[in-house]
């Protein structure tokens, strides 16, 4: 005849089933924990690559080619409201003040074409997010950042993208430490260009410095306006010296220069007769250099121009 259990016994028996059960969560709970992080780092990852293009795009020639939404757009994407929560939706959805992506001839210069416009989606969204947000891995908005570290609001230009992690608080570590994309802050800029060089002329007998006798020398770098869906010019006027001739733009202290970011860009260098930079680009040019295309890196590119 069998016996029951004693009470001993089946306190022995549960003991042990707490002990695997808790053994059994904890480890579910870790792995369910990695793979929150797991996606967290993907989307990061995916909405950098929206910004400032996958690395290992190059052109023809083996050089880095600029694409994404700043290369098409010439700036960061601003915070938009969704449901209550700030995301980048620029990078999933056309906004209205957005013209579409074409290849735009210059008005001042129609030798100079350069894409300008939205030609998204640059971020495509899970199902489960209802397309309209992005949310890190805890199903959490992430929190937009301006360069300065403050909170963006609405319409605000987005520097940093940042997930808080498992706890939802600043700072922690392991699962709850925080995740972020940067795109600038005080100690990285990955948007904004440069490019400055020499101008000189071939008459046909080589490069030499421009004289004072043919006019001003403009150098004019063309870059998108993707909310008229033209083109913009960052200008330099340069009277000749009879010495070298160089140029930085974007100027500084100049109160119609505007930032130049990366991606692909146009610069060309005009000289003749006019006392600014409009007449000389819009005027009866004598000589003018060759369209360069550029591909600018953020930072900047140091180019020579020669005017023919």
């Amino acid at each position: 005849m069998r016996r029951g259990l004693t009470l001993v016994e089946l306190l022995v028996v549960l003991t042990i089933l707490v002990a695997l059960t808790t053994v059994a969560i904890r480890a579910t709970e870790g792995t369910l924990q990695q793979s929150r992080y797991d996606a967290t780092v993907r989307t990061l990852q995916a909405i950098e690559d929206a910004v400032l293009g996958p690395a290992g795009v190059h052109n023809p020639d083996g050089t880095p080619r600029g694409v994404g939404f700043l290369a098409d757009t010439a700036r960061l994407p601003h915070a938009g409201l969704v449901d209550g929560s700030l995301h980048p939706v620029e990078l999933w959805q056309k906004q209205a003040a957005f013209a579409e992506f074409d290849l735009v001839n210059s008005g001042v210069d129609p030798a100079v074409i350069v894409g300008t416009g939205w030609r998204g989606p640059y971020l495509r969204l899970p199902p489960a997010s209802g397309e309209s947000k992005v949310l890190d891995g805890w199903g959490n908005p992430f929190l937009l950042l301006k360069r300065d570290g403050s909170d963006a609001g609405e319409s605000d230009e987005v520097a940093r993208i940042r997930s808080l992690g498992a706890d939802g608080q600043d700072g922690g570590s392991g699962f709850n430490a925080d995740l972020e994309v940067t795109f600038v802050d005080s100690m990285t800029n990955r948007v904004d260009a440069m490019v400055s060089g020499r101008v000189t002329i071939d008459k046909g007998g080589g490069p030499q410095d421009p004289e004072v006798s043919d006019g001003n020398v403009v150098v004019a770098l063309f870059t998108p306006d993707p909310v008229t869906g033209t083109l913009k010019e960052a200008k330099t006027l340069l009277p000749p010296t009879g010495g070298p001739l160089i140029f930085v733009l974007p100027e500084t202290g100049v109160a119609e220069s505007f930032p130049v970011t990366a991606g692909p860009r146009v610069i060309r260098a005009y000289q003749g007769p006019g006392s600014d930079a409009d007449s000389v680009i819009g005027g009866p040019a004598t000589y003018s250099s060759s369209v360069m295309r550029l591909d600018l890196p953020a930072g900047g590119q140091t180019v020579d121009l020669v005017l023919e």
